[in-house]
């Protein structure tokens, strides 16, 4: 994963594709590729709420558009591993696989620790959680560390599939 103001690029070391999120005001533009001398192809509508490859993460998931989703209401205060955060609830405006989200951002941090995404019954399908994090070199800034995306038993608290995501190195660059 390389990061640089609103863009991020997902690199898989063993499978033939790249992945470029860049993050807007209104929400956020996916591109794919296979290899780095191939051009950009967008991915909409439909395609974003696609498997990638055999993990628990869809396109849409790499977006985060949830955050910017226009139907948000603010849950209170709550804890997420021993951290404050404040708890919100989106839904969706757009064609989504998900009915709504709930989220926590750290108070501290002012990063999201947890999102839970929900079908049209109300049960929880999907479940991403921050679980640790690293200082980018020498500098003031940290990134993610671990992050696991789950995919849920509907109406059960456990899950059927996990696919955890590590960052293994993290460095300031000039750019991607």
């Amino acid at each position: 994963m390389r990061t640089r103001d609103r863009e991020i690029r997902f690199e898989f070391q063993k499978q033939a594709l790249q992945i470029r999120v860049q993050m807007t005001e209104s929400g956020s533009l996916i591109d794919q590729r296979a290899q780095s001398t191939d051009p950009w192809t967008p991915v909409t509508g439909k395609a974003r709420l696609q498997r990638i490859l055999d993990s628990d993460a869809f396109y849409e998931d790499l977006g985060m558009d949830f955050l910017r989703w226009s139907d948000v209401r603010p849950l209170g205060l709550d804890s997420i591993k021993t951290l404050k955060a404040w708890a919100y609830e989106a839904r969706p405006p757009v064609l989504s696989n998900y009915a709504k989200t709930q989220y926590w951002i750290s108070s501290e941090y002012l990063a999201v620790l947890r999102v839970d995404a929900f079908n049209q019954k109300n049960q929880v399908v999907k479940r991403v959680e921050v679980n640790g994090v690293m200082r980018v070199g020498k500098t003031n800034a940290y990134t993610i560390k671990e992050m696991l995306i789950a995919t849920m038993i509907p109406g059960r608290d456990l899950s059927s599939s996990r696919t955890y995501i590590e960052i293994r190195k993290a460095e300031p660059g000039s750019g991607l």
